[in-house]
């Protein structure tokens, strides 16, 4: 969908405005940016016969001035009740696909552009994990996304589907310390997950996978970092922790 040249920005989001058929505010539809692809929503549609009122996501590719119109497989839910993120990395393949799933869930919604078609995954996690607080901060690599759970474990979904659907999402127990953390955040350096702790330390730890004698997967984690840092700097961690990771992978 890229009928003419945008000059900027705001003639992109003006025409988005337009391809959705309403009133269309950053403040309210904007989702999130992924790896230089921006998500919108929108559910006051007016487009062919498609329904008025139904959720739709609306993905804005800047470079090449496109915008890709999705249903949403839950037409009546916004994005407010759900986690939500683009799995998408050029260096691997120009196809995106789009991941939902609500909290607390036992199974995932995912969306591939190259098929156009929306697939649902099982997730069997642990009472203890999918019962604990997950942030809302998805990072993709390599056809999994991953994200934090307050149950202290880094939760990994696989987006093909897997024959052993006990395999189709893990949680990796996080780095057993011996101080209490007052920040962590996970983030990819280099094409690698790393996982920042900040507590009497900044450490930073990589997830690494070993394969046994069967062939089978098996996730830890290395430090591959580990500093001094004071309290003042707290808020500066995700930067500096960063920049750490970058150095020592």
């Amino acid at each position: 969908m890229n009928p003419f040249p945008f000059r900027d920005i705001n003639h992109l989001f003006r025409w988005c405005s337009q391809v959705m058929g309403g009133p269309f505010y950053l403040s309210t539809h904007f989702v999130g940016s992924f790896n230089g692809l921006l998500l919108f929503w929108h559910n006051e549609v007016r487009v062919g016969n498609q329904l008025y009122g139904s959720v739709h996501y609306y993905l804005i590719n800047p470079t090449t001035k496109q915008c890709v119109d999705i249903l949403n497989p839950r037409p009546q839910a916004t994005p407010f009740d759900s986690y939500v993120a683009v799995a998408y990395d050029p260096a691997d393949s120009w196809f995106f696909r789009i991941v939902q799933f609500k909290h607390c869930c036992s199974h995932a919604n995912v969306f591939s552009s190259e098929t156009g078609c929306w697939t649902n995954l099982s997730l069997q996690l642990p009472q203890i994990v999918s019962q604990a607080t997950w942030e809302k901060k998805l990072v993709y690599s390599k056809g999994a996304v991953y994200w934090l759970s307050s149950s202290g474990h880094v939760i990994k979904l696989l987006l093909d589907a897997q024959e052993n659907v006990e395999k189709q999402a893990v949680a990796v127990e996080l780095p057993d310390d011996d101080y209490v953390y007052y920040h962590k955040s996970i983030s990819l350096i280099n094409g690698k997950l790393v996982f920042v702790s900040l507590g009497e330390n900044l450490r930073i730890w990589k997830l690494m996978e070993y394969f046994d004698e069967v062939n089978s997967i098996t996730l830890g984690w290395i430090l591959i970092k580990s500093a001094d840092i004071r309290l003042p700097l707290m808020k500066k961690v995700n930067r500096e922790g960063e920049f750490l990771a970058s150095k020592a992978l």
